[in-house]
């Protein structure tokens, strides 16, 4: 027998009833895994990818669990619980939640859940600036967002709970392997081989309900076949079909756009960092003078060499007529070393897909 149980975050799960529950809510061998990162750096996309992975269990939409103050540990106990219980029902090892503001909670969250893992994506600044401005933030607001959420992060860098990622190596064809089987060792899918790990990158077969950025799966038999239905979807419309139409306003329909965009596939992107294509001139220069921003992108590893009026006198780079170039559509990709069969030598990889499709920008 099964119950259905919605959670405060609104992620309706299946549950065994009475005594299996129980048990499987106090088994030790559920794993949690919580996505985070500053907004706009690729959290919803990394959430459904790490969800796919084996043994992974979806939480579908962002429960903002360790945010809200009022009877907070109480409602944590309980909601941690119910999802351990319904990954056991379903078979699962763990489940991955995200919201990306929980960046600014670590303390508490291990505080509480010791054994709890953390996956932290982080992006170029720039880039997460200059997507906030295309959703009409302030672009000295989206600076310090991105500084402050991400100084957050700072403490926890070497903690063996918490895995950072690179937007920009999850986003590339040569690193993305490299980057799934880091996430697979991290969350206890391993060993699993380089082909299943690709088929991670999938979306779902059918689009995602508004708010939601995975699947929630009801056991991993269903997970591998609709992942598997999605990879032939992709190979029979050679990379140029899209499933649903996007919203009309990314800022209006701030959720609806999350979900399309976790409904697509997966494409690397064709240049590391993008800003200087979406900033103007004059917000570059702000950029450039924005002192705690400079010393952030320095402590995270990012080159300022591309920013205008440094001392190398590098001038600004103007956005080229016509917006951004298209990218190549890849339902599977290459890492540091090829997936025998991932891809298909003629298979999807070399049809255009426009560049919103899929990472979020």
């Amino acid at each position: 027998m099964h119950a259905t149980a919605r959670s405060s975050g609104g992620n309706t799960i299946r549950l065994e009833t009475t005594a299996a529950a129980s048990a499987a809510a106090a088994s030790p061998l559920i794993r949690h895994v919580y996505v985070v990162g500053c907004g706009h750096s690729g959290t919803s996309v990394l959430k459904r990818t790490v969800a796919n992975l084996p043994g992974m269990m979806c939480i579908p939409q962002e429960s903002q669990l360790w945010i809200s103050k009022t009877g907070r540990r109480r409602r944590v106990a309980l909601q941690v619980a119910e999802w351990d219980a319904a990954a056991a029902a379903s078979g699962m090892r763990g489940w991955v939640e995200k919201t990306p503001k929980h960046i600014e909670r670590l303390k508490q969250i291990w505080a509480a859940d010791p054994e709890a893992l953390v996956v932290c994506v982080i992006r170029d600044g720039l880039d997460v600036a200059a997507s906030l401005v295309e959703r009409r933030v302030p672009l000295q607001d989206a600076m310090q967002r991105w500084v402050q959420d991400n100084a957050a992060v700072l403490p926890h860098l070497e903690d063996p709970r918490l895995l950072r990622v690179s937007y920009e190596e999850f986003a590339s064809q040569a690193t993305v392997l490299r980057v799934l089987r880091q996430l697979a060792q991290f969350v206890g899918a391993e060993p699993v081989s380089d082909d299943r790990l690709l088929l991670a990158l999938q979306p779902p077969s059918a689009a995602l309900p508004s708010g939601h950025q995975c699947e929630a799966y009801p056991g991993e038999g269903a997970k591998l076949a609709d992942l598997s239905a999605s990879y032939l979807q992709l190979l029979g419309v050679r990379g140029q079909g899209t499933r649903g139409d996007p919203p009309p306003n990314k800022s209006t329909f701030h959720n609806r756009y999350r979900s399309w965009q976790a409904s697509q596939a997966w494409a690397p992107q064709q240049e590391a960092s993008r800003w200087h294509h979406r900033l103007s001139c004059g917000q570059q220069a702000a950029a450039a003078q924005h002192n705690e921003l400079l010393k952030m992108l320095q402590r995270l590893g990012y080159s300022l060499q591309a920013l205008p009026e440094q001392t190398n006198g590098t001038a600004c780079q103007q956005p080229p007529t016509g917006g951004l170039p298209a990218q190549a559509a890849v339902a599977g990709g290459a890492g540091d070393e090829p997936a025998a069969g991932a891809v298909p030598a003629e298979g999807p990889e070399h049809a255009p897909t426009p560049d919103s499709l899929v990472l979020p920008l």
